[in-house]
């Protein structure tokens, strides 16, 4: 076959596909196996569909049907990557297709000195997160950053964590970290910053607002996305989610606070985004049952 980019394109998407059936089949065996074993769905995974269903109005039926899903994308897929790291350590060969899409919509974006990614708590999170650190080591030559909560920075010295570490540089949530994170990014020092767009939490609370268009007892924190947007850098969010056929990316325009942009409008149309995710991959949300503890 003669090379063609048409050729080149097609071929990663085969590669690719076949990564990811190797994948899933093994996320597959996982969740086989201890379905044989145990009692399905665990207490763990049925507090979270209970959550999940109350906040979205969902009826049990619809919260039953949901629940293999949930253990696959949550639970057994997670576990599936965590034992080939590979997946991770060698990405843009095992993800090819993907890595393209990533790294030309931020190769797009280098004129601009700082940029922040925001990613959305969904299961594909660590192979996306990856997937820009990856992206960025190639075509930004400054430092790189990823906002990590406190309480994972643990995950780092397990094996199956270790390759955080070499796509950037690790900032934690408690207030020292996030004093230095301001400060960094004002003084321009943080060119390249990867956050999660964390949640569910309590509306009503400072700095959360709420999904009101779903939920009147869900909301997502905006204290850093309120900062950075004031400080005029770019934000640049991406939605993801799996498919039985691969993996989404959806990016986003990008949102800064302008002359025809508050910072209250960046925030609203990140929750339409959060809801339009909940409406249509609820089972690929992450932390519902940390939902059931803040509500």
């Amino acid at each position: 076959m003669p090379f063609t980019l048409e050729n080149d394109l097609l071929a990663a998407k085969q590669s690719e596909a076949a990564t990811r059936e190797t994948l899933f089949a093994a996320a597959r065996c996982l969740q086989d196996a201890a379905s044989a074993k145990s009692t399905f769905p665990s207490r763990f995974l049925l507090e979270g569909a209970r959550t999940m269903a109350r906040h979205l109005d969902l009826p049990e039926r619809r919260m039953h049907e949901l629940i293999p899903a949930m253990a696959f994308w949550q639970i057994f897929l997670p576990s599936a990557l965590a034992r080939d790291t590979a997946y991770f350590t060698e990405c843009p060969d095992r993800w090819p297709w993907s890595f393209q899409q990533v790294r030309a919509s931020l190769d797009a974006m280098e004129s601009h000195p700082q940029l922040v990614v925001a990613a959305f708590h969904m299961a594909a999170l660590p192979l996306v997160a990856k997937l820009v650190g990856a992206a960025w080591a190639e075509i930004h030559p400054g430092p790189r950053h990823l906002l990590l909560a406190t309480r994972n920075l643990s995950w780092l010295r397990l094996e199956s964590g270790r390759w955080v570490l070499d796509s950037a540089n690790i900032i934690g949530t408690d207030r020292g970290d996030l004093r230095r994170l301001i400060r960094g990014l004002r003084n321009a020092s943080i060119q390249r910053l990867l956050i999660l767009v964390d949640g569910p939490h309590r509306p009503g609370l400072p700095g959360t607002h709420a999904l009101s268009s779903i939920s009147p007892t869900l909301g997502f924190k905006t204290g850093l996305l309120s900062s950075i947007i004031s400080m005029k850098i770019p934000v640049l969010f991406l939605a993801h989610f799996w498919e039985p056929d691969g993996l989404v990316l959806r990016w986003h325009p990008l949102s800064r606070s302008t002359g025809n942009q508050t910072a209250a409008e960046c925030i609203s149309t990140v929750a339409m985004l959060i809801e339009d995710l909940l409406r249509n991959h609820p089972e690929q949300w992450l932390n519902w049952t940390a939902a059931s503890l803040r509500t």
